[in-house]
C-alpha cells in the first residue's frame, strides 16, 4: 500500500502483543469467490489497539464456525463489512450479535487504520499474512476517502480488510478519546 510503508508497519510490531487478553472484536473477511478468509482479533491493551491475525485459510466454509467459537471463548464480538463477499455468510450469523462496518463507516475505517499505523498507534505481532496483504493491497476512491480494493489487489488482502473493520468496531466500542489522549496518539 502506498498509504503507509511496510517499514512503518514493521515499526508497530510487538511479539508480546496479545489481542485476546481483553474482550476482543473478531473481525472476519472473505476474498472474492470465497478463495480464502481471515479472522483478525482486535482489542485495546494499555490504551493501544492490538491487531492479531488469528487465522487465514483457503476457502470460507470454516470461517463462521471458527469465529463463533472464538467469540464465545473470549467473550468477544464479531465484525465484518457486509458489502464484501463475507456478506453472503450473514444468514449463518443471524443469531449472533455482530458489528457491520460498511458504507461511509468502512471508508472512515480505512482512513483510521492508515492514520493509526502512520502514527505508530497500533501494535501487531508481525504475522506474514499482514505484511503480504499490505504490500499487495490496492485501493479505490470512495468519496474523498478510499477503501481497500479486493478485486484489483494481486494478493489475499482479507487480513488487512479484517484488521480495518476490527479496528473501527473496537474504536467505536470504546469511550471516546479525550482531547489530550487524541493528541497523544500523534506523538
Amino acid at each position: 500500500s502506498a498509504l503507509f510503508s511496510i517499514a512503518t508497519w514493521h515499526q508497530c510490531a510487538d511479539d508480546s502483543a496479545d489481542a485476546r487478553s481483553s474482550r476482543p472484536v473478531f473481525a472476519i473477511d472473505v476474498a472474492p469467490h470465497h478463495a480464502s478468509a481471515s479472522i483478525v482479533a482486535v482489542s485495546t491493551v494499555g490504551g493501544v489497539p492490538v491487531l492479531e491475525l488469528v487465522e487465514q485459510r483457503p476457502g470460507a466454509s470454516w470461517l463462521v464456525p471458527r469465529a463463533r467459537e472464538l467469540a464465545e471463548k473470549y467473550d468477544g464480538r464479531i465484525a465484518l463489512n457486509s458489502a464484501g463477499p463475507v456478506g453472503s455468510l450473514i444468514p449463518e450469523l443471524a443469531d449472533t450479535s455482530f458489528v457491520d462496518v460498511r458504507g461511509a463507516d468502512y471508508t472512515k475505517a480505512c482512513g483510521l487504520l492508515v492514520a493509526s499505523v502512520n502514527a505508530g498507534g497500533v501494535k501487531h505481532r508481525g504475522e506474514p499474512g499482514f505484511a503480504a496483504a499490505i504490500v499487495g493491497a490496492k485501493t479505490r476512491t470512495s468519496g474523498d476517502g478510499f477503501t481497500w480494493a479486493r478485486t484489483t489487489s494481486a494478493v489475499d488482502i482479507t487480513p488487512l480488510v479484517a484488521a480495518t473493520v476490527g479496528l473501527w468496531a473496537e474504536s467505536a466500542g470504546r469511550a471516546p478519546l479525550t482531547p489530550d489522549e487524541l493528541l497523544d496518539t500523534f506523538h
